[in-house]
């Protein structure tokens, strides 16, 4: 039987989980605290709205998204576990190690799923990366290194640009790397944000022997999501937004013309670019599957934590100036 699912918070990412949602024939309810925009996005998807999340009937939903500022998650989604619903929180899934941890051991003891929402691990490219990796095409990796910038976002006013951005792409080297963060050091500031920094610059050491190097800014003027990654074999550079994939290796040719500063390389480059697929389709169908068959979500929660954990150490160290060991 088909899953049914609400979605709380009808800001933009809320609005986007309605959206898919409803053409994969799975929302069921829209929840928001305001009243007018509860009922604007009901109207809009043709389903019904509340106000709290618990006016909605019993079997109106299967599962839930929470799609609200972070300061809300943590009680939002343990009332919708407590209910009995399966939960994916949008990253951060808390602000905190404790209170995430807390979902995660009521969501075990409710036989229930809860997972997170890093919407980049569905984006093809991460997964042929991936894929890559695993079968060892690109040789042992070295370096990876992320730059997600843009303009200020209106939207986001509880955290900072490292809860915002620089999560996603931490997230994402742990997945492709497959090993846990030992030491981080990160360099942050703030230019225009009255209370969290609004640029930083992130080292991040891998426990097998990567290092990451993670950019995120909410002052470049146009919209950059790209991520390269060096092997013993191969590079790879990666746009996520075009959905475009690069493969480089070279061979060198020697340097039989005589100057020594200018040795001859043949350079070999293949692009790969996927018929574009939404990531949030993957990332809803995978949640959807897990409430219908109990199937293991992508991003469980230890992931979620361990990523989040990464996030706000790379804030203290930004603050303190220090590099920072990872326990």
């Amino acid at each position: 039987m088909t899953p049914s699912i609400a979605v709380v918070g009808s800001g933009v990412m809320g609005t986007n989980h309605a959206r898919v949602l409803k053409q994969l024939g799975l929302l069921s309810a829209v929840v928001d605290v305001d009243a007018e925009r509860a009922r604007e996005l009901g109207a809009k998807f043709h389903v019904p709205s509340f106000t709290n999340l618990g006016d909605i009937p019993a079997g109106g939903a299967d599962g839930v998204i929470i799609s609200t500022p972070t300061a809300t998650h943590y009680d939002l989604a343990r009332a919708s576990l407590e209910v009995g619903y399966h939960v994916l929180v949008e990253k951060p899934v808390t602000g905190s190690i404790s209170s995430a941890t807390k979902l995660a051991e009521l969501a075990r003891t409710r036989d229930l799923t809860c997972c997170a929402g890093f919407i980049e691990r569905f984006n093809p490219v991460v997964q042929e990366c991936h894929d890559l990796i695993r079968r060892g095409h690109l040789g042992r990796i070295v370096t990876l290194s992320s730059r997600r910038v843009g303009n200020y976002p209106t939207r986001i006013r509880d955290v900072g640009v490292i809860l915002d951005l620089a999560i996603h792409d931490i997230d994402v080297m742990r997945y492709l790397v497959g090993s846990k963060i030992t030491e981080i050091a990160s360099f942050t500031g703030s230019v225009h944000h009255p209370t969290h920094e609004d640029h930083a610059n992130i080292l991040l050491r891998f426990s097998n022997g990567p290092l990451g190097s993670v950019e995120v800014n909410w002052l470049t003027p146009m919209k950059l999501r790209t991520l390269s990654l060096t092997g013993l074999e191969k590079a790879v550079q990666v746009d996520y937004m075009d959905q475009l994939l690069e493969i480089s290796r070279s061979t060198f040719l020697g340097d039989s013309h005589g100057d020594l500063y200018r040795p001859q390389w043949q350079v070999e480059r293949m692009q790969h670019k996927s018929k574009y697929t939404e990531p949030l389709v993957g990332e809803l169908l995978d949640f959807a599957a897990a409430v219908q068959d109990g199937k293991a979500p992508l991003i469980p929660m230890t992931d979620a934590i361990e990523s989040l954990k990464a996030a706000l150490i790379s804030i203290e160290a930004g603050q303190s100036r220090q590099i920072i060991t990872v326990e």
